[in-house]
């Protein structure tokens, strides 16, 4: 649990938009690096047709829980001016707080692909259809393989044609084309470790690999991931692995953290939790601790969790 004690305890909420898009991006030791475009596409009557999926599965109202006045915890996020985001700002702050930014991504020294004329389709074909990707079963929070093309022919369905709702939360693009499509936040690579020092020779054996084993990685490939989920889709409240920094930026439709200070008392808290087993679906662990604030994030919007 030491890395724990490092790291925010964020849960995605469901999102209500029609159409969604993030880019999120994290360092494996520990520093601010960058993330990747997190893609959603929903039609807005699939959302009522998901809600009863959620239901079977929490023994809350997870909806219930976007508009209570019980996460309006403004305190415990900053809104910056993308303006003092510098290297100054880092040492004089040491990031604490969860970082918000409304503003175009330029202000940030960031790039995104244009939201209007990019989708699942548009990914699909830039990290090719054959890439296997890990997904995760909303339902049981449990996770299996599939193709990029099997995904996105899924994400097409409307929702009464969807068995399950699955969330993409893992898609490494690093190395494709995608990739020249994103540029993370100035700062971020400027302080990136992967960047800064690891060798750039130890990259090239995966770089032409659509599905690279894990035993040829010779460098931390955790710096540029793609996010897609359709409308409910959740995910429960967990620690980030390693203690990472991570960055988002919502390219289309809407995404909500539930975030948590990590604090002695609350990595307590939440290890007790974590170890109920089945009762975590009884128990929405905002519910049991001092403070958890709701953070909304809309398309354009940006925001960096640090460790």
């Amino acid at each position: 649990m030491a890395p724990a004690k490092r790291n925010a305890v964020p849960s995605d909420a469901p999102r209500r938009r029609s159409e969604r898009t993030s880019t999120k991006r994290s360092s494996a030791a520990g520093e601010l690096s960058h993330d990747a475009p997190h893609i959603d596409v929903v039609d807005d009557e699939d959302e009522e047709a998901t809600s009863s999926a959620m239901a079977d599965q929490w023994l809350f109202d997870i909806k219930a829980k976007l508009d209570s006045p019980t996460f309006d915890h403004p305190d415990l996020i900053q809104k910056l001016d993308p303006k003092y985001f510098n290297l100054e700002f880092v040492k004089q702050t040491g990031l604490v707080k969860p970082l918000f930014f409304d503003a175009p991504p330029t202000e940030l020294g960031m790039k995104m692909p244009n939201a209007q004329r990019f989708g699942v389709n548009e990914v699909k074909k830039l990290v090719t259809p054959e890439r296997e990707i890990e997904v995760v079963v909303v339902k049981t929070q449990t996770s299996r393989k599939m193709t990029m093309n099997e995904f996105a022919n899924y994400y097409k369905k409307k929702a009464a044609q969807r068995k399950n709702l699955l969330n993409v939360l893992s898609l490494e693009f690093s190395m494709t084309p995608l990739e020249q499509k994103v540029r993370a936040p100035e700062l971020i690579k400027s302080i990136d470790w992967v960047e800064l020092y690891w060798p750039k020779a130890l990259r090239k054996r995966q770089e032409y690999l659509t599905n690279p084993p894990a035993d040829v990685s010779t460098y931390p490939k955790v710096q540029n991931y793609c996010l897609m989920s359709v409308s409910d889709c959740y995910t429960d409240f967990h620690i980030d692995f390693g203690g990472t920094s991570v960055w988002y930026h919502v390219l289309k439709g809407e995404k909500i953290f539930f975030m948590i200070e990590p604090t002695e008392q609350n990595i307590k808290v939440y290890e007790g939790w974590t170890l109920s087993g089945s009762d975590q679906n009884k128990t929405f662990f905002g519910d049991i601790v001092v403070k958890c604030a709701r953070v909304r994030l809309v398309a354009g919007n940006t925001f960096v969790i640090p460790s």
